[in-house]
């Protein structure tokens, strides 16, 4: 199968006619989203697949398990394209960025439920289409948290053991707060209140064995206080009950 690396150009009218030539059931691969909308992915030809790599570049994930994780149809990358924007659009430019991404968490905490599948349907809850199932697992729920994340410009890195938990790291003015939708997720179902319990607020993360990770990252946590949280939280929900549908 061949592969076609576009990476993190953005998929302009140039780009687009060079896929639209391409043999059948190539892979167009790119890093993630970013920059990307779904005016342009619509003028994509169906012949081929989308590879979206994201944090899946490293060599633990060097496997054609991860590799099929990865892969979209046109048609598929439109969907899930179309349910970020949706997301994005509702973020006010006065925003900073711990108050985008508390929006973010609680969008995704209030639509996302967890479910596990059956061995042949299990990597749709691991990847980029729980948007559309708006059901997964946690490498899922982490994979599209980064994804928006790296839309809208806050850094943010994807950690698990290799075939463990995954959850996620973001990066707020220079320190990163360890976050794990999948708990608050799970919370949600039970209580129907996003209560941002594992939103950077939790000293002991690290010490619980689902919060280890492969990688080489902090060891103790970084917590935000109560008024940071409640500052934040406070002004996202003033724009939230007016604009989100």
């Amino acid at each position: 199968m061949n592969i076609y690396r576009v990476y993190d150009r953005k998929i302009d009218d140039e780009v687009i006619d060079v896929i639209n030539k391409l043999p059948d059931l190539t892979i167009v691969e790119l890093k993630n989203t970013k920059g990307q909308n779904v005016e342009s992915f619509s003028k994509i030809t169906s012949n081929v697949l989308i590879r979206i790599v994201g944090p899946y570049d490293k060599d633990k994930y060097n496997s054609e398990r991860y590799f099929y994780r990865t892969l979209y149809t046109k048609e598929e990358m439109v969907k899930i394209i179309e349910e970020m924007e949706n997301i994005e659009k509702n973020i006010d430019s006065s925003w900073n960025d711990l108050e985008k991404v508390m929006y973010v968490y609680k969008t995704l905490v209030e639509s996302l439920t967890y479910k596990t599948e059956d061995d042949k349907a299990r990597e749709y809850t691991r990847n980029l289409l729980v948007l559309l199932n708006k059901s997964g697992v946690c490498a899922g729920f982490s994979l599209v948290f980064k994804e928006i994340m790296d839309r809208i410009n806050v850094k943010c890195l994807y950690q698990s053991k290799k075939g463990g938990h995954a959850w996620n790291l973001i990066l707020i003015n220079d320190k990163y707060y360890p976050v794990d939708l999948t708990c608050d997720i799970l919370n949600y179902s039970k209580t129907g209140v996003c209560e941002f319990k594992m939103f950077g607020n939790y000293e002991n993360f690290f010490n619980e064995e689902e919060h280890k990770s492969d990688d080489e990252i902090i060891t103790k946590a970084n917590t935000f206080s109560a008024f940071e949280l409640e500052d934040a939280y406070s002004k996202i929900m003033k724009s939230y009950k007016n604009n989100v549908r």
